[in-house]
């Protein structure tokens, strides 16, 4: 979606950027370090053209393993400096989770673009809140993926709440 969005946009436009799933230290795994992710792979011009400026929302898959394994939708506002949780299975319950899973991606976040991201950015900073939309909640208890997905893409259609989901 990040190569269709930066296409449809056009170089040198402010747009949505697409994460992937493993922006999570918890997911890297033992040889994949965040430090190492960042270097080896180019992290911040990989598909980002290492431009924050050029970036007006992200939206990141994050999987909460605190309790039974559930995948949610991160959204960033970089001109609010806000992140809000897109849950299609929100609890009270689960929200100290979601948030310390958000967190942690934050911290990934400062890391990841060190680089190229000015000194009064930092991402641990943003304020993190609960979704002010009533998005569409799943029925079971693994169909988690399939709303992040279904989410990203209705972003990616400019579509604002989700009609339909799997």
């Amino acid at each position: 979606m990040n190569f269709r969005e930066k296409n449809r946009n056009g170089i040198g436009t402010k747009r949505t950027w697409f994460m992937p799933t493993r922006l999570s230290s918890k997911l890297l795994g033992r040889t994949m370090t965040v430090e190492r992710m960042a270097k080896q792979q180019e992290w911040s011009t990989l598909y980002y053209d290492a431009d924050l400026s050029l970036c007006h929302t992200m939206v990141i898959p994050l999987l909460d393993t605190e309790s039974a394994p559930h995948w949610f939708a991160a959204n960033l506002s970089m001109d609010n400096t806000t992140v809000e949780i897109r849950d299609s299975l929100s609890s009270a319950m689960h929200k100290r989770s979601r948030r310390s899973t958000c967190v942690e991606m934050l911290q990934t976040l400062d890391q990841l673009f060190a680089p190229v991201k000015s000194g009064d950015l930092n991402f641990s900073e943003f304020v993190i809140i609960s979704s002010s939309k009533d998005y569409p909640q799943q029925q079971n208890g693994h169909n988690c993926g399939m709303f992040v997905m279904k989410y990203m893409e209705s972003l990616f259609e400019e579509n604002e709440i989700m009609e339909e989901v799997i």
